[in-house]
């Protein structure tokens, strides 16, 4: 999980401990690629807006490409219903949830946590694999970046 905000770091946690499951935590896009890489997790839960990231949804996009299989659910407090349809047309994103309704979010993030440990534990489906593979990297990079920029511009900043 990559997300700057203690409280829901910490909050999400607890949860996630409480039932027996683990959660690697990240602040930054970057250690969180970097936990990436060095873990090969099932699941990644990313924040859209981190202080001093240039990454926005890039990062997904580069994880998806280097593990196709990778469940990847975007959060975020700034994103309307219609930027979630957005982004999931688009791909590589799984699912995004939004930081509005805490409980609710905390609720989904567990669920997706112990789906993800589940997951982990089966065999792997190569034709699965191969299918999202082919996929991830058939993502319209030029409408994923256009729709990123305009994310960022509109919903992070307030400029239209």
């Amino acid at each position: 999980m990559i997300d700057d905000d203690a409280a829901i770091r910490e909050s999400i946690t607890r949860a996630v401990a409480a039932s027996g499951l683990n959660l690697e935590l990240a602040d930054s896009w970057e250690a969180g690629l970097e936990a990436f890489f060095a873990l090969g997790p099932e699941l990644v839960v990313a924040d859209y807006n981190l202080p001093g990231s240039e990454m926005g949804l890039e990062l997904l996009l580069r994880v998806a490409r280097a593990r196709p299989s990778v469940r990847l659910i975007l959060f975020s407090a700034f994103l309307t219903d219609d930027d979630a349809e957005e982004i999931l047309a688009v791909g590589p994103v799984d699912r995004v949830l939004s930081k509005k309704d805490p409980m609710f979010a905390a609720k989904e993030i567990l669920a997706e946590i112990a789906n993800a440990k589940l997951r982990s534990q089966m065999p792997t489906d190569w034709v699965a694999f191969s299918r999202a593979s082919l996929d991830r990297h058939d993502v319209d990079e030029e409408a994923f970046r256009n729709l990123d920029r305009i994310l960022r511009r509109d919903r992070l900043t307030g400029e239209k």
